[in-house]
């Protein structure tokens, strides 16, 4: 497993598309939205309290962005 601690800035992608070869859960730190954008489809904007978990399947390609104020910080583990 690969575990990353990840701080997605406001009104900044975190990175281009890009595409996780492992399916991974988020562990929300602090609370506020993120908005996944994955090819061909309308973003989609998902509000998180803190403590609350976030799952995505391996293989999807998406883009992510926090639209809030403030720094959004997450735990990521991924499962290899």
């Amino acid at each position: 497993m690969r575990v990353r601690d990840v701080t997605f800035p406001p009104g900044v992608p975190d990175t281009e598309m890009h595409t996780h070869p492992y399916p991974h859960v988020g562990v929300i730190l602090t609370p506020g939205s993120l908005a996944f954008t994955e090819p061909g489809k309308p973003a989609q904007t998902v509000a998180f309290e803190g403590g609350s978990v976030g799952y995505r399947e391996a293989n999807v390609t998406h883009q992510v962005t926090n639209p809030g104020t403030a720094p959004m910080r997450v735990i990521e583990v991924e499962i290899k």
